[in-house]
């Protein structure tokens, strides 16, 4: 072959996937589908003030990729899922048997509470179920689950709802990084109320994560290459740019 196409924007962030590998034998150019993901992305790397970031996720790039750069450009950073739920544990509320981050990113949570505290918000109330019996839920006060629970999702409390209010009246950006709730097994709350808001703000509003997409029926802009986007959001940058950049001195690519 003269030269190949890279593509596959899914793993554009892993530096040792094949992607980038193969740059160091043949010429290479960057795909179409690439290239219009990253201009998807851009506008959400600098967003307006007043701009809204929900976070959430078991992956722990959600927190040491995702969060703890997000929040720098973000007005205000409202955690969800596992993310949320790592919070709790670090503010040492009881989360029963929730799921959590490991303690390398629970670390990275303390520096990040420490420094923007006041662009955190925490829900007032949450959902809890139980492990082995979905149907059994009941809306509780985050310091109020019990050991033999879990956390399903949460209700937005007034400040969420005003600031999302603002938000939209803004037309600041809105960035949703997973899913809020356990949507899979019919727990909407907060995810479709959420959602609500986004559509009255289509335009200045993405969904990212190929799980947050698949749970959330919404047409809008989404991407669905999660690992990568949220690197090029809080780097600026992707390992397979910086490896075509070096291609092409390599092989003088024009």
């Amino acid at each position: 072959y003269d030269f190949v196409i890279i593509g596959g924007f899914s793993k554009a962030h892993r530096k040792n996937s094949s992607n980038n590998s193969v740059l160091n034998y043949i010429p290479g150019y960057l795909s179409n589908g690439i290239y219009a993901e990253l201009r998807k992305l851009k506008p959400w790397i600098k967003p307006k003030k007043d701009s809204v970031c929900f976070i959430g996720g078991e992956k722990k790039e959600k927190i040491t990729t995702g969060l703890k750069y997000l929040i720098k450009s973000y007005s205000y950073v409202i955690p969800c899922g596992v993310v949320l739920n790592s919070f709790l544990k670090f503010l040492n509320y009881n989360i029963g048997l929730s799921k959590t981050h490991k303690l390398e990113e629970i670390k990275i949570l303390n520096t990040v509470f420490k420094k923007y505290k006041k662009k955190l918000i925490l829900p007032d109330h949450c959902i809890v179920t139980l492990k082995n019996n979905f149907k059994k839920r009941r809306l509780t006060k985050i310091n109020q689950v019990k050991k033999n629970e879990l956390i399903a999702g949460f209700k937005l409390n007034s400040k969420m709802k005003n600031i999302l209010k603002k938000c939209i009246s803004k037309e600041s950006h809105i960035l949703l990084a997973g899913t809020p709730s356990m949507v899979s097994n019919n727990f909407n709350e907060p995810s479709f109320e959420i959602l609500r808001y986004i559509k009255k703000n289509r335009s200045k509003s993405l969904l990212l994560g190929g799980d947050t997409i698949s749970d959330l029926p919404y047409d809008g802009m989404k991407s669905s290459g999660g690992g990568s986007a949220l690197h090029y959001l809080s780097n600026k940058d992707l390992p397979i740019i910086e490896g075509l950049y070096k291609n092409q001195k390599k092989f003088n690519v024009i």
